[in-house]
Protein backbone atom coordinates (compact mmCIF):
# COMPACT_ATOMS: atom_id res chain seq x y z
CA UNK A 1 0.00 0.00 0.00
CA UNK A 2 1.32 3.48 -0.91
CA UNK A 3 1.87 6.23 1.66
CA UNK A 4 -1.45 7.70 0.62
CA UNK A 5 -4.07 5.01 0.05
CA UNK A 6 -6.21 5.31 -3.03
CA UNK A 7 -9.41 4.80 -1.02
CA UNK A 8 -10.51 5.49 2.54
CA UNK A 9 -13.62 3.55 3.53
CA UNK A 10 -15.35 5.24 6.47
CA UNK A 11 -17.84 3.46 8.71
CA UNK A 12 -19.54 4.80 11.82
CA UNK A 13 -20.72 2.22 14.37
CA UNK A 14 -23.06 2.52 17.31
CA UNK A 15 -24.29 -0.72 18.84
CA UNK A 16 -23.88 -2.54 15.56
CA UNK A 17 -22.80 -5.95 16.85
CA UNK A 18 -25.58 -7.79 15.01
CA UNK A 19 -24.36 -7.03 11.49
CA UNK A 20 -20.95 -5.42 11.77
CA UNK A 21 -18.89 -8.57 11.18
CA UNK A 22 -20.63 -9.16 7.86
CA UNK A 23 -20.06 -5.51 6.92
CA UNK A 24 -16.36 -5.60 7.81
CA UNK A 25 -15.82 -8.89 5.98
CA UNK A 26 -17.35 -7.41 2.83
CA UNK A 27 -14.81 -4.58 2.85
CA UNK A 28 -11.80 -6.77 3.59
CA UNK A 29 -12.86 -9.01 0.69
CA UNK A 30 -12.61 -6.24 -1.91
CA UNK A 31 -10.66 -7.17 -5.04
CA UNK A 32 -9.15 -3.67 -4.99
CA UNK A 33 -6.61 -3.71 -2.16
CA UNK A 34 -5.19 -0.18 -1.89
CA UNK A 35 -7.42 1.19 0.84
CA UNK A 36 -7.58 2.11 4.50
CA UNK A 37 -10.58 1.21 6.61
CA UNK A 38 -11.56 3.84 9.18
CA UNK A 39 -14.11 2.74 11.75
CA UNK A 40 -15.54 5.07 14.38
CA UNK A 41 -17.05 3.40 17.43
CA UNK A 42 -19.44 6.03 18.77
CA UNK A 43 -19.32 4.86 22.42
CA UNK A 44 -21.16 1.60 21.76
CA UNK A 45 -22.49 -0.25 24.77
CA UNK A 46 -22.57 -3.64 23.07
CA UNK A 47 -19.77 -5.84 21.68
CA UNK A 48 -19.09 -3.73 18.58
CA UNK A 49 -15.59 -2.65 19.68
CA UNK A 50 -14.62 -6.19 20.65
CA UNK A 51 -15.68 -7.48 17.25
CA UNK A 52 -13.70 -4.77 15.45
CA UNK A 53 -10.60 -5.42 17.57
CA UNK A 54 -10.78 -9.14 16.79
CA UNK A 55 -9.53 -8.40 13.26
CA UNK A 56 -5.81 -8.39 12.61
CA UNK A 57 -5.63 -6.28 9.45
CA UNK A 58 -3.31 -3.27 9.19
CA UNK A 59 -5.79 -1.46 6.95
CA UNK A 60 -8.28 -1.12 9.82
CA UNK A 61 -7.94 2.03 11.90
CA UNK A 62 -10.33 2.21 14.85
CA UNK A 63 -11.31 5.48 16.49
CA UNK A 64 -13.19 5.10 19.78
CA UNK A 65 -15.23 7.85 21.42
CA UNK A 66 -15.95 7.82 25.13
CA UNK A 67 -19.19 9.73 24.65
CA UNK A 68 -21.81 9.21 21.96
CA UNK A 69 -21.64 12.12 19.50
CA UNK A 70 -24.08 11.08 16.80
CA UNK A 71 -23.90 10.48 13.08
CA UNK A 72 -23.09 14.00 11.85
CA UNK A 73 -20.13 14.45 14.20
CA UNK A 74 -18.87 10.96 13.37
CA UNK A 75 -19.08 11.37 9.59
CA UNK A 76 -17.22 14.68 9.65
CA UNK A 77 -14.54 13.32 11.99
CA UNK A 78 -13.96 10.29 9.78
CA UNK A 79 -13.72 12.43 6.64
CA UNK A 80 -11.25 14.76 8.37
CA UNK A 81 -9.15 11.73 9.39
CA UNK A 82 -9.27 10.02 5.99
CA UNK A 83 -6.04 10.02 4.00
CA UNK A 84 -7.27 8.47 0.76
CA UNK A 85 -7.62 10.12 -2.64
CA UNK A 86 -11.18 8.85 -2.68
CA UNK A 87 -13.49 8.47 0.30
CA UNK A 88 -16.06 5.69 0.26
CA UNK A 89 -18.95 5.45 2.70
CA UNK A 90 -20.73 2.43 4.16
CA UNK A 91 -23.10 1.96 7.08
CA UNK A 92 -22.27 -0.79 9.56
CA UNK A 93 -25.32 -2.89 8.69
CA UNK A 94 -24.86 -2.90 4.91
CA UNK A 95 -22.62 -4.88 2.54
CA UNK A 96 -20.23 -4.00 -0.29
CA UNK A 97 -19.78 -6.60 -3.02
CA UNK A 98 -16.17 -7.58 -3.92
CA UNK A 99 -15.79 -5.43 -7.07
CA UNK A 100 -17.30 -2.27 -5.61
CA UNK A 101 -14.04 -0.38 -5.01
CA UNK A 102 -12.48 -1.51 -8.29
CA UNK A 103 -15.39 -0.35 -10.41
CA UNK A 104 -15.82 2.97 -8.62
CA UNK A 105 -12.10 3.76 -8.69
CA UNK A 106 -11.95 2.89 -12.40
CA UNK A 107 -14.86 5.22 -13.11
CA UNK A 108 -13.52 8.17 -11.09
CA UNK A 109 -10.03 7.76 -12.55
CA UNK A 110 -11.47 7.97 -16.07
CA UNK A 111 -13.89 10.85 -15.32
CA UNK A 112 -12.03 13.64 -13.49
CA UNK A 113 -14.99 15.99 -13.94
CA UNK A 114 -17.12 13.79 -11.67
CA UNK A 115 -16.84 14.46 -7.94
CA UNK A 116 -18.85 11.48 -6.72
CA UNK A 117 -20.23 8.19 -7.94
CA UNK A 118 -22.61 5.74 -6.31
CA UNK A 119 -24.18 2.54 -7.53
CA UNK A 120 -27.40 0.60 -7.70
CA UNK A 121 -28.11 -1.82 -4.88
CA UNK A 122 -29.76 -4.96 -3.64
CA UNK A 123 -32.02 -4.98 -0.58
CA UNK A 124 -31.68 -7.35 2.37
CA UNK A 125 -35.12 -7.82 3.92
CA UNK A 126 -35.56 -10.34 6.72
CA UNK A 127 -32.40 -12.08 5.57
CA UNK A 128 -33.56 -12.32 1.94
CA UNK A 129 -31.58 -10.57 -0.81
CA UNK A 130 -33.92 -8.89 -3.28
CA UNK A 131 -33.49 -6.77 -6.42
CA UNK A 132 -36.28 -4.25 -5.90
CA UNK A 133 -34.72 -1.19 -7.53
CA UNK A 134 -33.94 -1.25 -11.27
CA UNK A 135 -30.41 -0.62 -12.54
CA UNK A 136 -30.76 2.41 -14.82
CA UNK A 137 -28.22 4.26 -16.93
CA UNK A 138 -28.78 7.94 -16.12
CA UNK A 139 -26.98 11.01 -17.40
CA UNK A 140 -25.69 13.66 -15.03
CA UNK A 141 -28.42 15.96 -16.32
CA UNK A 142 -31.11 13.42 -15.48
CA UNK A 143 -29.64 12.81 -12.04
CA UNK A 144 -29.57 16.54 -11.26
CA UNK A 145 -33.18 16.87 -12.40
CA UNK A 146 -34.42 13.88 -10.39
CA UNK A 147 -32.50 14.94 -7.28
CA UNK A 148 -34.76 18.02 -7.14
CA UNK A 149 -37.57 15.69 -6.06
CA UNK A 150 -35.68 13.61 -3.51
CA UNK A 151 -32.99 10.97 -3.29
CA UNK A 152 -34.47 8.40 -5.67
CA UNK A 153 -31.05 7.35 -6.97
CA UNK A 154 -28.23 7.05 -4.45
CA UNK A 155 -27.80 4.72 -1.50
CA UNK A 156 -25.56 6.34 1.11
CA UNK A 157 -23.55 3.13 1.54
CA UNK A 158 -22.65 3.18 -2.15
CA UNK A 159 -21.06 6.61 -2.57
CA UNK A 160 -17.39 7.35 -3.23
CA UNK A 161 -16.12 10.92 -3.71
CA UNK A 162 -12.94 12.89 -4.32
CA UNK A 163 -11.48 13.83 -0.94
CA UNK A 164 -9.46 16.87 -2.02
CA UNK A 165 -12.29 18.47 -3.97
CA UNK A 166 -14.81 17.74 -1.23
CA UNK A 167 -12.60 19.39 1.38
CA UNK A 168 -11.61 22.28 -0.90
CA UNK A 169 -15.27 23.19 -1.42
CA UNK A 170 -15.97 23.00 2.30
CA UNK A 171 -18.68 20.37 2.01
CA UNK A 172 -19.75 19.10 5.43
CA UNK A 173 -22.40 16.83 6.84
CA UNK A 174 -24.72 18.76 9.12
CA UNK A 175 -26.98 21.03 7.07
CA UNK A 176 -29.71 18.84 8.56
CA UNK A 177 -29.56 16.22 11.30
CA UNK A 178 -31.51 13.61 9.34
CA UNK A 179 -31.65 12.80 5.60
CA UNK A 180 -28.02 13.87 5.76
CA UNK A 181 -27.17 11.64 2.79
CA UNK A 182 -29.64 13.48 0.54
CA UNK A 183 -28.33 16.83 1.79
CA UNK A 184 -24.64 16.12 1.11
CA UNK A 185 -25.22 14.48 -2.28
CA UNK A 186 -27.50 17.34 -3.31
CA UNK A 187 -24.82 19.86 -2.31
CA UNK A 188 -22.18 18.07 -4.39
CA UNK A 189 -24.49 17.68 -7.38
CA UNK A 190 -25.22 21.42 -7.47
CA UNK A 191 -21.57 22.24 -8.16
CA UNK A 192 -20.16 19.16 -9.90
CA UNK A 193 -21.13 16.17 -11.96
CA UNK A 194 -22.21 13.02 -10.13
CA UNK A 195 -22.92 9.55 -11.46
CA UNK A 196 -24.62 6.32 -10.46
CA UNK A 197 -23.04 3.14 -11.79
CA UNK A 198 -25.91 0.96 -13.06
CA UNK A 199 -24.69 -2.15 -11.26
CA UNK A 200 -25.63 -3.53 -7.84
CA UNK A 201 -22.37 -3.02 -5.97
CA UNK A 202 -23.86 -2.84 -2.46
CA UNK A 203 -26.65 -4.38 -0.41
CA UNK A 204 -28.83 -2.20 1.81
CA UNK A 205 -30.33 -3.78 4.90
CA UNK A 206 -33.96 -3.01 5.75
CA UNK A 207 -35.35 -4.09 9.13
CA UNK A 208 -37.92 -2.77 11.63
CA UNK A 209 -35.43 -1.03 13.91
CA UNK A 210 -33.52 0.71 11.10
CA UNK A 211 -33.44 4.50 11.21
CA UNK A 212 -35.35 4.84 7.93
CA UNK A 213 -38.26 2.99 9.54
CA UNK A 214 -38.14 4.66 12.94
CA UNK A 215 -37.80 8.25 11.73
CA UNK A 216 -39.99 8.19 8.61
CA UNK A 217 -41.99 11.32 9.49
CA UNK A 218 -38.89 13.38 10.30
CA UNK A 219 -37.20 12.17 7.13
CA UNK A 220 -40.18 13.30 5.06
CA UNK A 221 -40.25 16.76 6.66
CA UNK A 222 -36.52 17.23 6.22
CA UNK A 223 -36.66 16.06 2.62
CA UNK A 224 -39.41 18.61 1.95
CA UNK A 225 -37.18 21.32 3.43
CA UNK A 226 -34.17 20.30 1.31
CA UNK A 227 -36.23 20.13 -1.87
CA UNK A 228 -37.59 23.61 -1.24
CA UNK A 229 -34.17 25.08 -0.42
CA UNK A 230 -32.66 23.52 -3.54
CA UNK A 231 -35.13 25.39 -5.76
CA UNK A 232 -33.47 28.68 -4.74
CA UNK A 233 -30.45 27.70 -6.86
CA UNK A 234 -32.52 27.03 -10.00
CA UNK A 235 -33.23 29.67 -12.65
CA UNK A 236 -36.70 28.94 -13.98
CA UNK A 237 -39.80 31.12 -14.21
CA UNK A 238 -41.15 32.57 -10.99
CA UNK A 239 -44.49 30.85 -11.59
CA UNK A 240 -42.96 27.38 -11.88
CA UNK A 241 -40.46 27.90 -9.08
CA UNK A 242 -43.12 29.16 -6.66
CA UNK A 243 -45.43 26.27 -7.48
CA UNK A 244 -42.74 23.63 -6.95
CA UNK A 245 -41.55 25.30 -3.74
CA UNK A 246 -45.14 25.33 -2.50
CA UNK A 247 -45.53 21.63 -3.32
CA UNK A 248 -42.20 20.72 -1.76
CA UNK A 249 -42.71 22.72 1.43
CA UNK A 250 -46.21 21.41 2.15
CA UNK A 251 -45.66 17.81 1.20
CA UNK A 252 -49.15 17.80 -0.30
CA UNK A 253 -50.59 18.73 -3.69
CA UNK A 254 -53.36 21.21 -4.52
CA UNK A 255 -54.55 19.26 -7.57
CA UNK A 256 -53.52 21.79 -10.24
CA UNK A 257 -52.02 19.00 -12.29
CA UNK A 258 -51.51 21.05 -15.45
CA UNK A 259 -49.42 23.58 -13.54
CA UNK A 260 -47.46 20.73 -11.95
CA UNK A 261 -46.70 19.23 -15.37
CA UNK A 262 -45.82 22.61 -16.88
CA UNK A 263 -43.47 23.32 -13.97
CA UNK A 264 -41.66 19.97 -14.08
CA UNK A 265 -41.30 20.16 -17.86
CA UNK A 266 -39.71 23.59 -17.49
CA UNK A 267 -37.43 22.18 -14.81
CA UNK A 268 -36.45 19.31 -17.11
CA UNK A 269 -35.68 21.80 -19.91
CA UNK A 270 -33.51 23.78 -17.49
CA UNK A 271 -31.35 20.68 -16.93
CA UNK A 272 -31.40 19.70 -20.60
CA UNK A 273 -33.49 16.57 -20.05
CA UNK A 274 -35.89 15.35 -22.76
CA UNK A 275 -38.14 13.88 -20.11
CA UNK A 276 -40.81 12.23 -22.23
CA UNK A 277 -38.27 10.54 -24.53
CA UNK A 278 -35.66 9.53 -21.95
CA UNK A 279 -36.92 6.08 -21.01
CA UNK A 280 -34.78 5.54 -17.92
CA UNK A 281 -35.45 8.97 -16.47
CA UNK A 282 -39.15 8.52 -17.13
CA UNK A 283 -39.22 5.22 -15.25
CA UNK A 284 -38.17 7.04 -12.07
CA UNK A 285 -40.21 10.16 -12.79
CA UNK A 286 -43.38 8.08 -13.11
CA UNK A 287 -43.02 7.37 -9.39
CA UNK A 288 -42.78 11.10 -8.70
CA UNK A 289 -45.98 11.76 -10.65
CA UNK A 290 -47.72 8.96 -8.77
CA UNK A 291 -46.51 10.46 -5.50
CA UNK A 292 -48.03 13.79 -6.53
CA UNK A 293 -51.39 12.14 -7.25
CA UNK A 294 -51.31 10.30 -3.92
CA UNK A 295 -50.79 13.62 -2.16
CA UNK A 296 -53.72 15.50 -3.73
CA UNK A 297 -56.12 16.17 -0.86
CA UNK A 298 -59.29 16.75 -2.88
CA UNK A 299 -60.14 14.50 -5.79
CA UNK A 300 -62.60 15.59 -8.47
CA UNK A 301 -63.38 15.01 -12.15
CA UNK A 302 -61.55 18.17 -13.19
CA UNK A 303 -58.36 16.61 -11.82
CA UNK A 304 -59.06 13.30 -13.53
CA UNK A 305 -59.64 15.02 -16.90
CA UNK A 306 -56.46 17.05 -16.44
CA UNK A 307 -54.40 13.90 -15.92
CA UNK A 308 -56.12 12.21 -18.86
CA UNK A 309 -55.12 15.11 -21.15
CA UNK A 310 -51.51 15.09 -19.93
CA UNK A 311 -48.51 13.09 -21.22
CA UNK A 312 -48.88 10.93 -18.09
CA UNK A 313 -52.40 9.65 -18.78
CA UNK A 314 -51.11 6.07 -18.93
CA UNK A 315 -50.55 6.19 -15.17
CA UNK A 316 -54.31 6.25 -14.53
CA UNK A 317 -55.22 3.62 -17.11
CA UNK A 318 -58.49 1.91 -16.21
CA UNK A 319 -56.70 -1.38 -16.78
CA UNK A 320 -54.86 -0.81 -13.50
CA UNK A 321 -56.12 -0.96 -9.92
CA UNK A 322 -54.78 2.52 -9.24
CA UNK A 323 -56.53 3.94 -12.31
CA UNK A 324 -59.89 2.49 -11.27
CA UNK A 325 -59.54 3.68 -7.68
CA UNK A 326 -58.38 7.11 -8.79
CA UNK A 327 -61.40 7.50 -11.11
CA UNK A 328 -63.78 6.33 -8.38
CA UNK A 329 -62.27 8.80 -5.92
CA UNK A 330 -62.60 11.65 -8.41
CA UNK A 331 -66.20 10.75 -9.25
CA UNK A 332 -67.31 11.00 -5.63
CA UNK A 333 -65.04 14.04 -4.98
CA UNK A 334 -63.31 12.16 -2.23
CA UNK A 335 -61.26 13.99 0.39
CA UNK A 336 -58.19 12.32 1.82
CA UNK A 337 -54.90 13.13 3.46
CA UNK A 338 -52.86 10.57 1.56
CA UNK A 339 -53.56 7.63 -0.71
CA UNK A 340 -56.50 6.89 -3.02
Amino acid sequence: MTDRPKVSLIMKVYNGEKYIREAIDSILSQTFKDFEFLILDDASTDASAEIINSYNDERIRLIQLKENKGLIYGQNLLIDEAMGEYIAVMDCDDISYPDRFKKQVDYLDKHPEVIMCGSSRKDIIDGRVEENIPCLQLSNESISFLMCFGNYIFTHSSIMFRADLYKKEGFRYGEVDISEDYAIILAMSRKYKVYCIPERLVAYRIYPESQSKIKADRIEKTTNYLRKENMKYIDISKRSKNYLMYFFSRGSADGNFKLFVDSVMELADYYGVDLLNDKNTLILFNGIVMDYLYRVKKLNMKLWKSVRKSPFSYLISLKTKFGLMFLAGCMIKRKRTKGV
